[in-house]
């Protein structure tokens, strides 16, 4: 004898887990800080190296040597 069972129900997986909310701005600012750090750092590592300031000046500018 058939007997009609209600469809089980499975948990979407478009579904994310919910975090607090002080943990994702927590999360993403620091994703900021050390995003800006790392750009800063690459600055200061690039203008520091001997090869920029071996670097010819474009054509556009004067030298002070002329």
């Amino acid at each position: 004898m058939p007997v009609d069972m209600p469809p089980i129900r499975e948990k979407s997986p478009a579904t994310p887990a919910k975090s607090p909310g002080w943990v994702t701005g927590v999360l993403n600012w620091s994703a900021f800080l050390i995003g800006l750090g790392l750009c800063l750092w690459m600055i200061n590592y690039s203008v520091g190296s001997p090869e920029f300031t071996r670097a010819p000046l474009s054509s556009g500018i004067a030298s002070a040597e002329d």
